[in-house]
């Protein structure tokens, strides 16, 4: 099969495509919106992030340089009622296990300059492995409704989601 190239539908969750970010000639980024809310710069991992919040959840989160500062944010921001809703972070090794729909965040690191951000769509019921939606980390096409599956380890000290970039943990909220 074919190396996807900038803008080609990479697969959806829950209705939300995402696209392919590498090939283009003189890339140039450019801001995108959907129901006239800011998502961030096509096609990347914030982008997708906030794009699938939006549409799925009706929330959103301020602006970042790059997908680690959203490890700070503390609250979603409802696009119709302006209410907040609480984040709560969860190291990786939390004794709290992720959950579909919480936001899954990465380290910045020589390898991942901006860190990365994927939004966790399912957790396996024997908690051994999670799937994620994502943009610009691996441009391919999907499979089914996620991007890929990371292997999730319980020990007495919590829960470890583990990839070959190290993360900083998952970020849960209540909708």
């Amino acid at each position: 099969m074919n190396s996807p190239y900038f803008g080609d539908i990479l697969g959806s969750n829950s209705g939300v495509i995402a696209y392919a970010n590498k090939g283009a000639k003189n890339f140039k980024p450019s801001s995108n919106k959907i129901y006239g809310q800011y998502t961030g710069f096509k096609y990347q991992c914030v982008e997708y992030a906030r794009r699938w919040l939006i549409q799925v959840k009706s929330l959103t989160f301020k602006n970042v340089l790059w997908a680690t500062e959203v490890w700070d944010i503390t609250y979603l921001r409802d696009i119709h009622t302006n209410e907040r809703i609480s984040l709560t972070q969860h190291p990786n090794k939390s004794p709290t296990p992720p959950c579909s729909g919480n936001l899954l965040i990465y380290k910045r690191e020589d390898n991942l300059l901006w860190g990365h951000i994927a939004i966790i769509t399912e957790v396996s019921p024997s908690k051994e492995y999670i799937r994620i939606a994502e943009q610009n980390e691996f441009d391919h096409f999907w499979e089914g409704d996620f991007s890929r599956e990371l292997t999730l380890i319980h020990t007495e000290k919590g829960y470890i989601i583990q990839d070959k970039y190290p993360i900083l943990g998952w970020m849960s909220y209540s909708r």
